[in-house]
């Protein structure tokens, strides 16, 4: 009996951890897609760089400019080896032209290795 009035305990404790430090992130999170919201309205435009059909880049472009319709949006579609050498280039040129890239994960892997992803 006593292990288990200790386990309840513990576990109570655990839950209201968790519950805590989610709570923290969710409004830590808000508050940091507000700020994101605020800067991009603020520029007025977004740079999608994809490496799939055009139909469907387009589609999501449109849809993010009736989700955002002070920003806007404008894609370059290429294969990911096309995308990875722009990307390479403007990042040895120092200016990195794109806000959101989708590629494959060999690429974004190799993105993310050369420190030209965000976290």
């Amino acid at each position: 009996m006593m292990f288990s009035s200790r386990y309840k305990v513990q576990s109570s404790r655990f839950a209201a951890r968790v519950a805590v430090a989610a709570s923290l992130f969710i409004s830590v999170g808000a508050t940091w897609a507000q700020d994101v919201k605020t800067l991009a309205e603020a520029e007025g435009k977004m740079m999608f760089y994809a490496a799939f059909n055009a139909t469907d880049t387009k589609i999501l472009t449109d849809g993010f400019k009736q989700l955002y319709p002070k920003i806007d949006a404008t894609f370059y579609r290429a294969t990911d080896a096309q995308l990875m050498e722009r990307i390479l280039t403007e990042g040895r040129a120092g200016r990195g032209l794109f806000d959101v890239v989708m590629s494959t994960s060999f690429y974004g892997y190799n993105l993310k290795k050369r420190g030209m992803l965000a976290t």
